[in-house]
């Protein structure tokens, strides 16, 4: 008595498409598949048919890659400019508003970096970064801004 073999060529499990039939390492029957980020792998029928195995392992990766992302943005020139800002705060250096504590929620309020020379700068000194009190401006304003700031009137000395 023999068994009618299934043809599984062409069909699709999840991201693998089977393309031929062939032989695993051990001797049992399997197919070379396709996945769908174009990498190939010999995969045995059973597993292949029961589901066990739905991708090469680019899903699995995506996946990991997708919970440890929170933002995006670790490697951005705004995101070292927040860090910096934030551990200046912890530090007793000017406060940031609560809200600015997370990076995505600071990036929608300040926007990107217009230039690579742009610095983050309060409008009022006497008040910590906020939305209302903090933007993007060039580096030479900066430095205008603060020589300007540390002028102060000298007070008259009596003999």
């Amino acid at each position: 008595m023999t068994r009618n073999r299934l043809d599984l060529t062409g069909q699709p499990f999840f991201r693998l498409v089977a393309l031929a039939e062939t032989r695993h390492q051990d001797g049992r029957r399997a197919w070379r598949c396709r996945c769908t980020c174009g990498r190939e792998l010999v995969v045995a029928t059973s597993p292949l048919r029961a589901g066990a195995v739905r991708s090469c392992g680019c899903a699995t990766r995506e996946s990991a890659r997708a919970k440890m992302t929170t933002h995006g943005g670790s490697y951005s020139a705004e995101y070292v400019v927040w860090r910096g800002h934030l551990n200046r705060a912890r530090h007793g250096g000017p406060s940031l508003c609560k809200a600015w504590q997370r990076f995505d929620v600071f990036l929608r309020d300040v926007g990107p970096r217009p230039t690579p020379s742009s610095r983050l700068r309060r409008y009022s000194l006497k008040r910590g970064f906020s939305p209302s009190n903090a933007g993007w401006i060039p580096k030479q304003s900066n430095r205008v801004i603060a020589r300007v700031e540390r002028v102060r009137p000298r007070r008259e000395v009596r003999a």
